[in-house]
């Protein structure tokens, strides 16, 4: 159980620099405009990619480049979506999580001596579920995304350190 937990604890931390990163081009792009060359340059990636990615609808063009007009954070966040699929985070992800789905179903029934530490363990499994599910697609406000994913960012960080005592 100790490699799972620690297996999950480096995916939750995955999952969070990719909502840190929708959390913070959803608040740019709800009151700016965001040019396209920014926004490859905040993902760190060529500004091809995210021309590639970036919708027709709610871009526009000036006489410095195309940009994502400002209020038009769909199509903000569809961008940096394709942009990290284009990556390979969300496959990265998903194989991840499948390694980890393997080795949960094998903790099933563990004996009465254990039962407590792997109800502890579901917990923090079920919240990095949806975590790890905000951290793919976003959905809600603004304001609502992000105080979700606050909340269980927290209890991920608490949980995580409460099962990490058992294997010291």
């Amino acid at each position: 159980m100790n490699n799972t937990v620690e297996n999950l604890n480096t995916l939750s931390d995955t999952s969070n620099d990719v909502i840190v990163m929708y959390s913070d081009v959803w608040n740019a792009s709800i009151e700016n405009n965001l040019r396209l060359s920014s926004l490859a340059n905040y993902l760190g990636v060529d500004e091809s990619s995210v021309e590639n990615n970036a919708p027709e609808n709610g871009t526009r063009f000036n006489n410095r480049g195309r940009y994502i007009e400002r209020g038009e954070f769909s199509a903000a966040l569809e961008t940096v979506h394709g942009v990290l699929e284009d990556e390979g985070i969300y496959s990265s992800m998903e194989d991840a999580q499948f390694t980890i789905d393997e080795s949960v179903n094998k903790l099933k029934s563990p004996s009465e001596k254990y039962m407590d530490l792997y109800l502890d363990f579901k917990e923090y499994y079920s919240n990095y579920s949806t975590y790890s599910s905000l951290a793919k697609e976003p959905s809600g406000s603004y304001l609502t995304y992000t105080k979700e994913t606050s909340e269980l960012k927290v209890n991920l960080e608490a949980e995580y350190n409460s099962l990490a005592i058992n294997f010291k």
